[in-house]
C-alpha cells in the first residue's frame, strides 16, 4: 500500500488540509515537524480512520472533529492510495452533530464508502461499497492487515515502536500469518483435526449402527435371554450365526407341510369344480327347454314376414327399371332444349364471317403503302439518326477541345510563370541563410560555457555550504562559551560557598573546643591553662552538628571539583572548535580562491566569444541568465534556420512539381491539336454522306409516326385473321354438337320406349298379383332403410336360434342320461377346510421366510459394518498421526503454521542482519531465533535472541538499551517489508511511517538510523518520520511542516531546506 493524497476536512486541527504524497515520488524520505499538539499525529490518525475506522492512538474517531467546527461544518476524511497497481479512494465520516432541517441540531451516523479509482481522470470505477461492513470487509481483504496490524508494520505511532520485536510468540503469530498469507497452513491443520474428529464420531456411528441392528433382530423367544447376556459384539455375531441356522432348519420343515397341504387342497377344489359343472348342466337342460317353448309359438309370425320379404325383394329387382325410366324422363327434354340453341348459334357465326371477310378485303389493298413506310422506318433508324447523332456528337467534341485547347495553353502560360517567382524566391532564401553561418561554432562555444559554468557553480555552492558549516560551528562555539561563562560564574560561586561553609565548619569546631575548656587545665590547642573568652559567648554545639558541617563542606567541594572539571573540559572543546573554524575557514578561502582562479578564464572566454559580457565579479544569478538569455538566442537562430532551410526545400520541391506539370502540360496540347484534326475529318466525312442531313429530332418525330401507321396495320390485319380463325372454329364446333345433340334425341326416345316395355312385362309376369301403384309403394317403404336386410337376418336367426337350442336339448339329454345332481354344500365344506389347512402353512411359512430374511439382512449388514469399520479404524489411525504431526505432537513441539512462519521469521531476521543491524551495531550484534525445543505449554518458537559478538553469548531482546532497541525494532520492520514483497501472496507494504522515536537516540545511534532510512530511500520505498531532533531536521530535505494558527487550527506547508 502506497498513500497518494490525503484530505482532511474539519478533522483534529484541520479545517481543510490536503497531502499529496506524489510529491515525494522522486525523493521518497520526507519529515513531518511542527510543534507539540500542532497535529503531526493526526495525519496518521486520519490514515488509520480512513483504512479501518479507527485513529493510531487511544482517541475514538468520534473525538476527531475540530473542536472549531460548527453544526454546518462536515468532518470527513478522503485517502487515495496505490495497491498492486492499481488506485482506491476511500471516504470516512464520523459519528458527528449536524444542523437539523427546519434548525436545531441533529446527530449523523458515521458513513464509509469505496471504490476502485482512475487517478489520472479523477473519476471512480468499478463497484463501489457504501456500506460500513461492506468497506471494512472489501479493505481488510485488500490489505491483508487488521488496524493493530498496521500500526505494528506500517504505522508505528509513538511507544509502539518496538511492540513487535518483544511480542510473544502467539502475538507474532498472528501478526506474521496475515503478512505472509499462511492461512492456508492454519486450515490444513483445523481441517485435518475436524477429520479426526469426523472419523471418531464415525466410529462411533458405526458402532451404533451395529447396537441398532442387533436391537432390531427379532430373536426367537429362546435366544432373548442369551442375547441380553451378550457383552462382546463377536458374541453377538456367533450367536446370530446360530439363530440363522435354526431358522433355516424350522423354514424347511414348514415348507414341507405347506406342500402336503397344498396337494390335499388342490384335490377338494377340483371335486368341487367338477360338481359346480355338473351342477351348471342340469341347469342349462332345463333351460333350453323352457326357450325351445318360446320360439315354436312364434313360427306364424315368422311366416307372414317371409311372404312380405318375397314382395319386397321382387320389388328391389324393378328399381333399376323405374329410376332408368324416371331419369330419361328428364334427359330427353333437356336434351331437345339444347339441340335448338345450337342451331341458333350456328347461324350468329355466319353472319360473323361475312363482316370479317370484307374487312380482310381492304387491308389487303393497302399492303403496297405498308411495305413502303417499313422501308422509310428501317432507312431512318439504320443510317440516318446515326449519321445525325455522330455529326452532334462530334460537333460538340471539337467545340470541347478547342476549349480545352485554350485552356492548356493558359496552363503552360501559368506554369512559366510560376517558375520565374520560384527561381526568386529560391535565391532570396539562399541570402537569408548566410547570415547563420557561424551558429554551429557559437553552439559549440555556448555548450562549453555551459559546462564551465556548472562546474563554476558547483564551487560557488561549496564555499556557500563550507560558510554554513563555518557558521554553524561559529553558532556552536558561540554556545559553547555561553556555557563557559556560566560555569566560570556557577565556580565563582561554588568557591566562595566553600570558603563560606570551610569556615562555619571552623567556627563550630572552635566553639566546640572552648565550650570543652577546664579552668586550670591545658588547652589541648595551645597548652595554655588560662582561657580568657570561655566565659563569653557561649553556644552549645554538639558532634553531630559539626559532623553536618564537616559532610556539607564535603558536598561544597565536590560540587565545585564537578563544575572545575566541566570547565576545563567547555575549555578543551572550545579550543578544539576554534581550531576546527580555523580550519575550516581556511578551507573556506581555499574554495573562495578557487572559484576566483576559475571565473577569470571563464570570463575571458565568454566575452571573447560573445558581444555579451560577463560581469567582472562572479554572480550567479546574472551569469546564469546571461547564458540562458543566450542560449535561448541561439535556439531562435536554430529555429530560423531550420525554417529557411525547410522554406528552401518547399521551394525546390515545388519547382521540380512545376517543372514537370510544364512538360506535361506541353505534351497534352500537342494531343489536343491532333484530336481537333481528327474530328474534322470526322465532320467532312458525315456532310459528304448526307447533304440533306436533317436534325435528329425531326427523323425521330417521321418515325414515330410511321411505326404508329404500320403498328397499327399490323395489329388490325392479325385481329381480322384471328377473329377469321376463330369463327371458323366455332361454326365448326356448333355443327358438331348439332349433329350430335340431334343423335342424343333419338337415342334417348328409343329408351324411354323399351324401358317402358321391360318394366310392364315384369309386372305381368309376377308369382303374385300386383300393379305399378303397388310397385311404387313399396320401393317407398325400401327407400333409405336396409329392409331386406333386417328381415332376411331377423328369419335366420330365428330358424338357427331354434336349431340351437334342440341341439343342446339333445346333447345335454345324452350326457346327463346316467348322472344325478350333486350335494354342492358337502362339496364346498371340504373345499374350505381345507383351503384353511394350506393358508394356515402358508402364513408360517411366509413368516419364517420373513424372519429368516431379516436376520440375514441383518447379518449382512454386520459384516458390512464391521468391514467398514475396521478400514475406518485403520484411516483413522493415519490421519491420527498426521493430525498429531502437524499440530504440534511433533519434536520440536512445532505446529505446522507455525513452523512455516519460523521459517519466514528466520529469513526476516537473516535479511536484518545482513542488511541492517549487523551495520548500525557496527557488527556486535546480530538476530537469532531462538533454537530450543518449543513449549507445549506456552507455545513458543516464535522468540528472538540478541547474538552479543562482543562477549559471544545470546542475550534477551529485552536487555538491549532504548537506543539498541530502537534500531533492532527498525531493522525488523523494514526487513519484514523487504521479505513479504520477495514473497507472492504476502501483503504489499511499499510504505513506513514512523511516529517519533528519535528523541532518545545519542548521536551516533541516530546517525546509524538515519543511514538505514536512507538506504531504504534509495530502495523506491516512502518513508515518513515524525520528529523533533534538529539534526534530522537538516539531513532530511523535504518536510511538511505544521503550524498552529490560534483557535485550535493548524496548517500544513510544504518545504524545501
Amino acid at each position: 500500500m502506497k498513500p497518494i493524497k490525503l484530505n482532511m476536512n474539519f478533522f483534529g486541527p484541520y479545517a481543510h488540509a490536503e497531502i499529496d504524497f506524489d510529491k515525494f515520488k522522486e525523493s521518497p524520505l520526507f519529515l513531518i515537524s511542527g510543534q507539540t499538539g500542532a497535529g503531526k499525529t493526526t495525519i496518521f490518525d486520519a490514515m488509520t480512520f480512513a483504512l479501518f475506522g479507527e485513529t493510531s492512538g487511544s482517541r475514538k474517531p468520534d473525538d476527531m472533529r475540530s473542536d472549531f467546527a460548527n453544526l454546518d461544518d462536515e468532518t470527513s476524511v478522503v485517502f487515495i492510495f496505490e495497491h498492486h497497481g492499481k488506485f482506491f479512494r476511500v471516504e470516512r465520516k464520523p459519528k458527528q452533530m449536524r444542523t437539523k432541517r427546519g434548525g436545531g441540531a441533529t446527530e449523523k451516523l458515521p458513513t464509509a464508502s469505496v471504490s476502485e479509482f482512475d487517478y489520472e481522470l479523477g473519476t471512480e470505477t468499478g463497484e463501489a461499497y457504501t456500506k460500513i461492513s461492506d468497506v471494512n470487509e472489501f479493505l481488510k481483504d485488500l490489505l491483508s492487515l487488521t488496524a493493530e496490524q498496521f500500526r505494528q508494520i506500517i504505522l508505528l505511532p509513538q511507544q509502539e515502536f518496538k511492540k513487535f520485536l518483544k511480542a510473544n510468540s502467539a502475538e507474532k503469530e498472528v501478526i506474521l500469518r496475515n503478512l505472509f498469507g499462511t492461512e492456508l497452513y492454519r486450515q490444513v491443520m483445523d481441517s485435518l483435526k475436524e477429520q479426526q474428529k469426523g472419523m471418531v464420531a464415525e466410529q462411533a456411528q458405526f458402532e451404533t449402527q451395529l447396537t441398532t441392528i442387533f436391537d432390531q433382530i427379532e430373536w426367537l423367544a429362546e435366544k432373548q435371554d442369551q442375547y441380553k447376556n451378550t457383552r462382546t459384539t463377536e458374541e453377538r455375531v456367533e450367536l446370530l450365526a446360530l439363530e440363522v441356522t435354526e431358522q433355516q432348519a424350522d423354514l424347511a420343515a414348514a415348507k414341507a407341510t405347506q406342500v402336503e397341504n397344498q396337494k390335499i387342497a388342490s384335490k377338494a377344489s377340483a371335486a368341487l369344480e367338477a360338481g359346480l359343472g355338473l351342477d351348471k348342466d342340469f341347469a342349462q337342460l332345463a333351460a333350453n327347454q323352457l326357450e325351445a317353448t318360446q320360439l315354436v309359438a312364434q313360427q306364424p309370425a315368422i311366416a307372414e314376414k317371409k311372404i312380405k320379404l318375397q314382395h319386397y325383394e321382387w320389388a328391389n329387382k324393378q328399381m333399376s327399371l323405374v329410376q332408368d325410366l324416371e331419369k330419361l324422363g328428364k334427359d330427353l327434354p333437356t336434351k331437345e332444349n339444347a339441340l335448338q340453341k345450337v342451331t341458333e348459334q350456328l347461324t350468329d357465326v355466319a353472319k360473323q364471317q361475312a363482316a370479317v371477310g370484307v374487312k380482310i378485303a381492304e387491308l389487303t389493298q393497302q399492303s403496297p403503302v405498308i411495305t413502303k413506310q417499313q422501308q422509310a422506318v428501317v432507312e431512318i433508324e439504320k443510317t440516318l439518326i446515326p449519321l445525325a447523332e455522330k455529326r452532334v456528337a462530334k460537333t460538340t467534341e471539337f467545340s470541347t477541345l478547342g476549349e480545352n485547347l485554350t485552356a492548356k495553353q493558359k496552363n503552360l502560360d501559368t506554369t512559366s510563370t510560376a517558375l520565374l517567382e520560384n527561381k526568386k524566391q529560391t535565391a532570396t532564401e539562399q541570402n537569408a541563410l548566410k547570415a547563420f553561418d557561424q551558429l554551429e561554432t557559437q553552439q559549440t562555444a555556448l555548450h562549453s560555457i555551459q559546462l564551465e559554468w556548472q562546474k563554476l557553480q558547483q564551487a560557488q555552492r561549496d564555499e556557500v555550504k563550507q560558510a554554513k558549516r563555518v557558521q554553524d560551528e561559529q553558532a556552536k562555539l558561540a554556545d559553547m562559551q555561553v556555557r563557559q561563562e556560566d560555569f566560570t560564574r556557577q565556580l565563582a560561586g561554588l568557591k566562595n560557598n566553600v570558603d563560606e561553609q570551610r569556615a562555619k565548619r571552623q567556627q563550630l569546631m572552635i566553639q566546640k573546643l572552648q565550650n570543652e575548656l577546664v579552668v586550670g587545665e591545658a588547652c589541648v590547642v595551645c597548652g595554655s591553662t588560662e582561657h580568657p573568652l570561655q566565659m563569653h559567648d557561649h553556644i552549645e554545639v554538639s558532634d553531630a552538628q559539626i559532623r553536618q558541617a564537616i559532610d556539607d563542606l564535603e558536598t561544597q567541594e565536590q560540587a565545585y571539583t564537578k563544575i572545575e572539571t566541566k570547565l576545563d573540559e567547555v575549555g578543551r572543546q572550545v579550543q578544539a572548535k576554534q581550531n576546527e573554524i580555523a580550519e575550516l575557514t581556511a578551507k573556506q578561502s581555499e574554495l573562495h580562491a578557487a572559484l576566483l582562479a576559475g571565473y577569470e578564464p571563464f570570463v575571458a572566454m565568454f566575452n571573447a566569444t560573445f558581444a555579451t559580457s560577463m560581469p567582472v565579479v562572479f554572480d550567479n544569478e546574472i551569469g546564469t541568465d546571461l547564458i540562458n538569455e543566450l542560449a535561448h538566442t541561439l535556439q531562435e537562430q536554430t529555429a530560423a534556420k531550420k525554417a529557411i532551410n525547410e522554406r528552401i526545400a518547399t521551394l525546390e520541391k515545388q519547382r521540380q512539381s512545376l517543372t514537370e506539370q510544364q512538360v506535361q502540360v506541353n505534351g497534352d496540347v500537342k494531343v489536343v491539336e491532333t484530336q481537333l484534326k481528327t474530328v474534322e475529318a470526322e465532320l467532312a466525312s458525315i456532310q459528304a454522306q448526307a447533304p440533306a442531313l436533317l436534325e435528329k429530332s425531326a427523323y425521330q418525330q417521321r418515325l414515330t409516326e410511321l411505326k404508329k401507321s404500320v403498328e397499327q396495320y399490323t395489329k388490325d390485319t392479325e385481329a381480322s385473321n384471328i377473329q377469321r380463325q376463330q369463327l371458323e372454329v366455332a361454326s365448326a364446333k356448333y355443327r358438331q354438337q348439332q349433329i350430335s345433340d340431334s343423335e342424343s334425341v333419338k337415342q334417348l326416345q328409343a329408351q324411354l320406349d323399351t324401358t317402358q316395355n321391360v318394366l310392364d312385362a315384369a309386372i305381368a309376369a309376377a308369382e303374385f298379383a300386383t300393379d305399378r301403384s303397388q310397385l311404387d309403394t313399396w320401393l317407398v317403404e325400401l327407400a333409405g332403410r336396409d329392409v331386406i336386410g333386417v328381415m332376411t337376418k331377423e328369419i335366420a336367426n330365428y330358424e338357427a336360434e331354434l336349431k340351437a337350442v334342440n341341439d343342446n336339448i339333445e346333447k345335454l339329454q345324452i350326457n346327463l342320461a346316467t348322472k344325478t345332481k350333486p350335494d354342492l354344500a358337502a362339496l364346498r365344506m371340504v373345499k374350505d377346510a381345507a383351503d384353511v389347512s394350506r393358508g394356515t402353512s402358508d402364513k408360517v411359512v411366509m413368516t419364517k421366510e420373513l424372519a429368516l430374511k431379516q436376520v440375514s439382512a441383518a447379518q449382512a449388514k454386520i459384516a458390512k459394518v464391521q468391514a467398514q469399520l475396521g478400514e475406518q479404524a485403520k484411516q483413522a489411525a493415519e490421519l491420527g498421526l498426521l493430525a498429531d504431526a502437524v499440530n504440534g505432537k511433533n519434536g520440536q513441539n512445532l505446529p505446522l503454521e507455525r513452523y512455516v512462519l519460523q521459517s519466514y521469521l528466520q529469513e526476516v531476521l537473516s535479511y536484518a542482519n545482513v542488511h541492517y543491524f549487523t551495520n548500525v551495531s557496527n557488527g556486535r550484534y546480530q538476530f537469532e531465533l531462538k533454537q530450543e525445543k518449543a513449549s507445549r505449554a506456552n507455545q513458543t518458537g516464535l522468540e528472538i535472541n540478541i547474538k552479543d559478538n562482543d562477549v559471544d553469548e545470546l542475550r534477551s531482546s529485552e536487555t538491549l538499551s532504548g537506543g539498541e532497541s530502537f534500531l533492532a525494532a527498525l531493522s525488523i520492520a523494514l526487513s519484514i517489508a523487504a521479505v513479504i514483497q520477495n514473497h507472492a501472496g504476502g501483503v504489499e507494504i511499499d510504505a513506513l511511517f514512523i511516529d517519533e522515536g528519535f528523541g532518545s537516540l545519542d548521536s551516533e545511534t541516530l546517525e546509524k538510523a538515519m543511514e538505514v532510512l536512507d538506504q531504504v530511500e534509495k530502495e523506491g520505498r516512502m518513508i515518513g518520520l515524525i520528529s523533533h531532533v534538529d539534526s534530522m531536521k537538516a539531513q532530511i530535505p523535504q518536510q511538511l511542516k505544521i503550524t498552529k494558527k490560534g483557535n485550535a487550527q493548524s496548517e500544513i506547508q510544504y518545504q524545501l531546506v
